[in-house]
């Protein structure tokens, strides 16, 4: 019998099978198989689909719906985007029980590969271990970052979004 491992979903499979013994007997048995989650991959989470990361500017547009997350102001030199004050709101970690909490989170540049140099937006952790985003708000200037977040869990899996706006 071919058990499907491939299959999202299930969470054991019953087999039963019979066999004879010396005495040429008949014996059942019965053997479960439990698919196991495996935390390590880029799917624990379901990837960029179960993103909660919206855009963030520093004008309202009140024909968009768009709130203004940042204004400008000089001190202090970084302001907490108050959507983003942990991991569990930048993603839907659907398999937290199973694969764990995120435990950390970075940002990368447009596209997922190359770091995140410009120094607009941070990610902070705090000394309890809350991760939340940090967008620099005494920048006269305008300044527009595309970035992209990523979260792990401890296993080494993670999730993340790209092409997250900040202006």
């Amino acid at each position: 019998m071919m058990v499907p491992t491939d299959v999202d979903g299930y969470t054991s499979y019953d087999v039963c099978y019979y066999c004879k013994n010396k005495a040429n007997v008949e014996v059942q048995h019965t053997i479960t198989i439990t698919q196991q989650l495996d935390c390590s991959t880029k799917a624990f989470t379901g990837s960029d689909g179960l993103s909660l990361v919206k855009d963030a500017y520093s004008t309202a547009d009140p024909t968009s719906g768009r709130q203004a997350a940042i204004t400008y102001s000089v001190t202090p030199e970084y302001k907490t985007l108050t959507p983003y004050t942990s991991a569990s709101t930048l993603f839907n970690n659907v398999n937290s029980a199973v694969c764990g909490a995120f435990t950390s989170c970075v940002l990368g540049a447009s596209g997922c590969s190359d770091p995140y140099t410009a120094g607009n937006i941070r990610v902070v952790k705090s000394f309890t271990d809350v991760i939340s985003i940090e967008a620099r708000q005494n920048v006269e200037a305008v300044y527009s970052d595309t970035v992209c977040v990523r979260c792990t869990n401890s296993a080494g899996g993670y999730t993340e979004h790209d092409g997250w706006r900040i202006d």
